[in-house]
């Protein structure tokens, strides 16, 4: 099944940009807390951990917006096969 060859990448990628993004964001709090005397370094470290934390947003809403535009192509090939489930509900 060729969704699975697509998919499964792709979700890996979204969950280490997430990884990337928790453990970042953790990381610069346990820097803050535990680094009083760092605090004129700390200004720089805050600005580069902002730029790495926008670069790893843009990579997630990127590989995220991918997924989609890949999950609707390959419902569009199953409607052209005629194999798309539907289900009626009314609401």
């Amino acid at each position: 099944n060729a969704s699975h060859e697509f998919r499964t990448p792709l979700n890996a990628i979204i969950n280490a940009y997430r990884l990337v993004g928790n453990k970042l964001g953790g990381l610069l709090v346990a820097i803050r807390d535990a680094c009083e005397l760092c605090k004129p370094r700390l200004t720089k470290l805050e600005a580069d951990a902002a730029s790495i934390g926008r670069f790893v947003n843009m990579g997630l809403n990127s590989a995220t917006v991918l997924l989609s535009l890949v999950e609707d192509v390959l419902d569009l090939s199953k409607l052209e096969l005629g194999t798309f489930a539907t289900n009626l509900s009314s609401f």
